[in-house]
């Protein structure tokens, strides 16, 4: 009897001793196929706008372009790179300002690069009007798409506006891209 007690006795031991609050097991870990990728990072801050700047309109009288032959004004440029190769506003040059004459001694524009440059306009060089809005029907921009170093816009009329424009172009090798920001009297 006294065994049927002890051995009652162990099993009452044995059942109040995992009585009690009991930790749940750990979850499994997932299986590979199962496993959770890494969260997304954060998406970046916004990039502030930039403005494109407004170019102070041209002041005084502008330089008239001499008619030449072919009826067109022929824009004379010359490059001189900085120091560090680039062809920069500064390492450009040709007249800031031009005025344009009747339709019959101006009917075109053209702009002439030096040896080693060109006008390449399936990369983007050209001769751009800064104005968006520019109305139609007062010039014709070149559709050449072959490099050259000559670039041509065709007048239709004379308005009197003065218009700023974006001239781009690059060397010969590519490697150097040139820009100006020059005015013209239409």
């Amino acid at each position: 009897m006294k065994t049927k007690i002890a051995v009652a006795l162990a099993l009452i031991g044995l059942g109040l001793s995992g009585c009690g609050k009991q930790a749940p097991p750990p979850p499994p870990a997932p299986a590979p196929s199962q496993a959770q990728p890494p969260a997304p990072p954060p998406p970046p801050a916004p990039t502030p706008a930039t403005a494109i700047p407004v170019k102070a309109a041209p002041t005084g009288v502008p330089a008239m372009c001499a008619q030449s032959a072919g009826n067109k004004c022929v824009i004379a440029v010359t490059v001189t790179p900085g120091p560090d190769g680039q062809c920069d506003d500064a390492a450009v040059s040709l007249a800031e300002f031009v005025g344009l004459d009747t339709l019959a001694k101006h009917g075109k524009i053209e702009w002439q690069l030096p040896g080693g440059y060109q006008f390449c306009p399936r990369a983007g060089d050209g001769a751009f009007p800064n104005d968006v809005n520019l109305p139609d029907g007062v010039m014709d921009l070149d559709t050449n798409v072959k490099c050259s170093p000559s670039f041509t816009w065709k007048r239709k009329k004379k308005d009197g506006v003065d218009y700023a424009y974006t001239l781009r172009f690059r060397n010969s090798a590519s490697t150097i891209a040139c820009v100006k920001d020059p005015w013209l009297r239409n």
